[in-house]
């Protein structure tokens, strides 16, 4: 059968700026936040014009609601609501022949939210992610994410 190949190309010089900000403010165990990035990464290779490349996405960001609070003899609990957004951008990829073309990804929004419990060493963490179904798709991989789903940590 095919086997999979892969070519690491290194670029003669990149310059890359950004910016990371984050924001929280808590009273009463409430916590409203908002935290993001933005980034921008140019590429010159010589003999080549320089491009524009990205392998993450320009902005990617959070906006949510925490909750800690202690319900009983050192048992605490805590929920999070939150809306993750990533923009869409072009970058350049290789086809299964090595030659360079430009890719896509389009930006999305999903609501998620988690809740969970701890005492002392112990812990259980509750998510449930993406919760109004959303298809989307990270670039650093190649399938869709799944639907609205659960994870349980412990």
């Amino acid at each position: 059968g095919k086997g999979f190949a892969s070519k690491w190309v290194n670029a003669y010089e990149t310059t890359t700026y950004g910016l990371e900000f984050q924001f929280a403010y808590e009273f009463s165990g409430i916590e409203p936040y908002i935290s993001g990035t933005w980034i921008h990464r140019n590429e010159k290779t010589p003999g080549k014009d320089s491009e524009y490349f990205q392998d993450v996405p320009p902005l990617f960001g959070r906006l949510g609601i925490r909750y800690k609070r202690e319900i009983w003899n050192g048992v605490r609990c805590n929920a999070n609501l939150y809306a993750e957004y990533e923009d869409s951008f072009d970058y350049m990829g290789y086809d299964s022949s090595f030659n360079r073309i430009k890719r896509s990804t389009e930006s999305f929004t999903t609501l998620n939210l988690s809740f969970g419990f701890d005492w002392k060493k112990y812990y259980a963490q509750f998510e449930l992610l993406n919760i109004f179904d959303k298809e989307y798709k990270y670039q650093s991989n190649s399938k869709p994410e799944p639907g609205c789903n659960a994870n349980v940590q412990e």
